[in-house]
Parts: C-alpha cells; structure tokens; sequence
C-alpha cells in the first residue's frame, strides 16, 4: 500500500486531528490493506521501516482511511514507560498484583503462591481476592526491595499465573 510521508487530511467532521499541537503527526493514514484484528502490528515502509502501529481500519472509505499510530509517538510512549519503570526501582513501593484467570484452578494458584514464599493465610487471601474481585494483592514492597519484587514477580509468571507488578503511593513497609 502507499504510506505517505506525512499524514494526509480527512475531510468532514469526524476526521480526527492529523497533528498535535507542536506540529508532530499523531499518526498516519495509509492504504495499506490493513483487516480486523491486525490492529497492534506493525506499519512498514517498503523498505522495512516501522513507520507506526496499526489502530484502526474504516471500511466505509474503502481502504483509504487505515491508521496506523505514528512511530514517533509509540517511541515517545515506550520511553515515558521505561522511564516510569527506572523511577520504579529508584524509590517508589511496588505491590504485586494478582489477577484471577480462568485457566488455573484455586489450589494450583495456591501452591504457586506458597511455593514463592507466602503463608497459607496470606496465599489463600491473595487467591480468594483474585477470585472474588478479579484481583488480589500478594504482596507489597519496600521501594529498595524491586529485586526481591520482581524475582517473585517472574516466578508466579513463570507458573502461568498472571502478575503484575505495580508502583503504588502510601505503601510503608512490606509484611
């Protein structure tokens, strides 16, 4: 498809800005056959240059109304990311959330959560909290203890139980 340099205006109200205020393109509109669910993937030059992630494909304007969000913007995003990522383990508590899914069964959850260290008490509770309300806490870090966070972290998921850690105010001191 053609992807032009700069992305091109749409006429009519429901055309969504091209641009920020800075100038900077927001994303780019391409006629790249694009389909459903190939939004997340990547928008190439012919040479191979990632130009953008596709988002959004109307079909109402045959083709031509394919966007994909600009390169520039996904890399500015995944920076802020990493960003917020370092300030993470340079001073701000972590707790680990645990997130109910429908693939483990509530003693398999348990034990992994045992096994990473946690009484049956609190394994119990984390599970319980995932099951009822979709997540739980297993735990929450002292901000000079992300190492620790994130082994626990990488150990649950590496027993397909789905984890994250989040950066959290008001956290004192890990039990």
């Amino acid at each position: 498809g053609n992807v032009p340099e700069m992305p091109m205006e749409l006429d009519g109200d429901d055309a969504p800005p091209t641009s920020s205020n800075d100038g900077t393109p927001k994303f780019v509109v391409t006629d790249a056959a694009l389909a459903s669910g190939m939004s997340g993937g990547p928008l190439l030059t012919a040479d191979g240059k990632v130009i953008g992630v596709n988002t959004l494909v109307r079909p109402e304007l045959r083709g031509l109304g394919n966007y994909a969000i600009a390169g520039d913007v996904v890399f500015e995003a995944v920076q802020q990311i990493v960003s917020r990522s370092k300030r993470s383990q340079d001073g701000l508590p972590l707790r680990l959330i645990l997130y109910n899914d429908p693939f483990n069964k509530r003693s398999r959850v348990e034990e992994a959560l045992k096994a990473v260290g946690l009484s049956e008490t609190d394994a119990n509770k984390a599970m319980q909290s995932a099951h009822t309300r979709g997540s739980g806490t297993v735990r929450d870090f002292d901000a000079c203890e992300g190492v620790a966070a994130q082994a626990m972290r990488d150990a649950l998921a590496n027993a397909d139980l789905s984890v994250e850690l989040q950066c959290v105010q008001g956290v004192t001191n890990a039990p």
